[in-house]
């Protein structure tokens, strides 16, 4: 699990109730992290997965 799964499943529902299955095209991540380093600059930003709108569930 995720740190961002870990603190979703905290606010979104309560500790008795399971989960919630994972988004298949982001695997549970709800996205990805994009790098558009060049020159020697990192930049990376997060890109929410489009299958679940970046819960990381179905």
């Amino acid at each position: 699990m995720t740190k961002r799964q870990a603190v979703t499943n905290r606010i979104d529902q309560p500790p008795d109730q399971p989960s919630p299955p994972p988004c298949e095209a982001c695997s549970g991540d709800g996205g990805t992290v994009v790098d558009t380093s060049s020159d020697g600059v990192t930049r990376e930003s997060w890109k929410s997965c489009g299958s679940c709108h970046g819960t990381g569930t179905r």
